[in-house]
């Protein structure tokens, strides 16, 4: 059912029109509150100097669209993620929550390549031919993660980006 004729104009009752404001205004509080979340979760600060930088640069999709191509991590040409594959606690009273995929499973999620690229401005770093792992040595843990392609682009990842070129020295606000 198609409420709004090739002019725009809503074509039902006022009741319905009622319900339609009603889920708008739902969706943006939603929206709202997502983001405000996103900022909060990754401790970002959005000085209010940046906010009509914000606004004007996510009116304009293919600017989002080649900025994330900038900043976003890559294994040659393919943007990728992160996914654990090893965990490994020191406390002998943890150990039983140890986890290790079998490298046929690594296989089969990894990117290989020979280069990688951080998030940020970075230049990518070369590497023997193969699958790329970064590791974290913790005090009480050690976690291995291994590069896999990105799957959705999600609302966080493009604010994170969109965030980044903001406040990065380089750009001009």
């Amino acid at each position: 059912m198609h409420l709004l004729t090739e002019d725009a104009s809503l074509t039902c009752s006022p009741e319905t029109q009622t319900k339609i404001d009603a889920k708008v205004v739902e969706i943006v509080r939603e929206a709202h509150t997502k983001a405000l979340q996103i900022l909060k979760e990754n401790e970002i600060k959005v000085d209010k100097s940046i906010v009509p930088a914000l606004v004007n640069l996510a009116k304009d999709k293919e600017v989002v669209i080649q900025l994330c191509k900038e900043i976003l991590p890559r294994v040659n040409n393919t943007f990728c993620a992160y996914k654990e594959v090893e965990r490994e606690y020191y406390d002998k009273n943890e150990q039983d929550k140890n986890k290790k995929l079998k490298m046929s499973e690594i296989e089969d999620i990894a990117i290989l390549g020979s280069s990688h690229k951080r998030f940020g401005y970075n230049e990518p770093i070369e590497y023997d031919f193969g699958i790329y792992y970064e590791t974290f040595n913790g005090t009480d843990k050690r976690i291995v993660k291994c590069a896999v392609p990105i799957k959705r682009y999600t609302f966080s990842l493009i604010a994170k980006c969109v965030t980044y070129y903001l406040t990065h020295p380089k750009n001009d606000r």
